[in-house]
């Protein structure tokens, strides 16, 4: 206005659209659109043998909560020092990683002392789909461990979602490079697997 005052109508306009921006503000925190680093978000490396429909953005859930989003996907060879961050190998790793049958039959004969070796030397530059997650532990510096089970689930719609079920290992700090070992494969392909097994026990 011409004398520099504003009218109760001009205040009232100001103060609705200082209330929607933070109503939006809101809503954007509780959608977990916005960074949440102050709740205590942290980066967690996991790599795959093969994984489906994942992207940039698709889910990541705890425990079945959701905890964060996969930031970003790459195809990577297994190097020395991409080896050197995975935790200690066991027979039950054998199905996660990029190994044939003929090599799983052949590791599985090879005692306990010696296989997490004879693992990390067959698995050398062999290919696989690293994730990194973008994840919150807020404060919880315990919460992911070596041992996680960790999976790609592809529902009906097509829409997968990294999920994690808690282990009982050793806890990985929050800024530890640590690599896990995700299991490939979704209920259905699993499923798949199981009755093709059960087909050639027929």
């Amino acid at each position: 206005m011409a004398n520099g005052r504003f009218s109760n109508a001009e205040v009232k306009a100001g103060v609705f659209l200082t209330f929607c921006l933070g109503l939006f503000v809101a809503m954007l925190f509780v959608y977990g659109k916005v960074n949440r680093s102050w709740r205590g978000q942290r980066a967690l490396h996991v790599v795959f043998t093969q994984v489906a429909n994942v992207r940039q953005d698709s889910r990541v859930h705890y425990n079945g909560l959701e905890v964060g989003r996969i930031k970003s996907e790459r195809i990577v060879q297994v190097n020395e020092e991409m080896l050197g961050n995975f935790p200690k190998l066991a027979e039950r790793d054998l199905e996660k990683l990029p190994l044939t049958e003929e090599e799983r039959e052949d590791l599985r004969g090879v005692s306990t002392e010696r296989l997490d070796e004879e693992i990390r030397k067959r698995v050398l530059g062999r290919t696989v789909v690293a994730l990194e997650l973008e994840v919150l532990y807020e404060g919880d510096a315990k919460r992911y461990r070596e041992d996680d089970y960790i999976r790609v689930s592809t529902s009906l719609m097509g829409e997968a979602v990294v999920e994690i079920l808690s282990g009982s290992g050793e806890a990985i700090p929050p800024d530890s490079p640590r690599i896990l070992i995700g299991a490939s494969g979704d209920m259905y392909s699993d499923l798949a697997k199981s009755l093709s097994q059960v087909k050639d026990i027929v």
